[in-house]
């Protein structure tokens, strides 16, 4: 058996001659209605893809970093008090330093992300669905990432979800 792990890679099986043989041959489908379903089935795959890209960029872009600059402002904002009346911050300095450089990743994420929702026109409902999965998904993955990463910095005051934590226990 094959090991099709993506809805993409399998698909074509499904409209394969072997498999629309076998549906005509046991009288579950005849030839148009697996070429109809197999599309079908695409444009939900297709479809949902395109609505969790979206909810992504838009969690990303309007809770997600919106929380962690709030919160890299708070921590260099004490680490200026502290500096003023000649305290040294290094571990918090340090943490700020992490929570730029994420920020900024996350940054460079979300507008890949975004420059990925940019499907080519020429493409048929197959070649979308092998689009999402070769791109798109890649894109969301290296998101989540990084969003899963600053999830663990950011205090949950200002961390604008339920934490994993929160969730499991």
């Amino acid at each position: 058996l094959l090991n099709l792990k993506t809805t993409p890679d399998a698909m074509p099986y499904f409209k394969s001659q072997k498999s629309i043989d076998l549906f005509t041959k046991q009288g579950v489908f005849s030839k148009v209605e697996v070429e109809t379903r197999t599309e079908i089935m695409m444009e939900e795959y297709n479809n949902t893809l395109h609505f969790e890209m979206l909810t992504m960029l838009e969690m990303a872009k309007q809770e997600i970093l919106p929380a962690c600059l709030k919160y890299t402002k708070f921590v260099t904002d004490d680490i200026a008090s502290k500096k003023a009346i000649g305290l040294n911050a290094p571990k918090e300095t340090e943490t700020a330093q992490k929570l730029t450089a994420l920020t900024e990743d996350l940054m460079v994420k979300i507008d890949e992300l975004e420059a990925a929702t940019a499907i080519p026109g020429d493409l048929d409902v197959f070649g979308v669905g092998m689009y999402y999965k070769d791109t798109v998904i890649p894109a969301m993955e290296a998101l989540r990432a990084t969003a899963d990463t600053l999830e663990t910095l950011v205090s949950k005051e200002y961390w604008p979800m339920p934490t994993y934590t929160e969730l499991l226990y």
